[in-house]
């Protein structure tokens, strides 16, 4: 079972520098997924913001290789 985390206040995003300011039609905050195992070690990091495909891929692909 995986935990998932939503940063409703913005706090997450400012400590791993994934803010930034309004930019066009950019949101504030970039796409970015973090993947931490049991001992709150980061074993992934990704911030694929025009790729979703490779974001879903990579993300994905560390959640296995844990989860084994």
């Amino acid at each position: 079972m995986f935990n998932l985390f939503s940063d409703t206040h913005g706090d997450l995003g400012k400590l791993f520098g994934i803010r930034r300011r309004w930019f066009f039609w950019l949101p504030s905050v970039k796409r970015a997924t973090f993947v931490f195992d049991k001992e709150g070690v980061c074993q992934g990091a990704f911030s694929h913001e025009f790729n979703v495909t490779r974001h879903t891929q990579d993300t994905l692909g560390v959640l296995k290789k844990l989860a084994t």
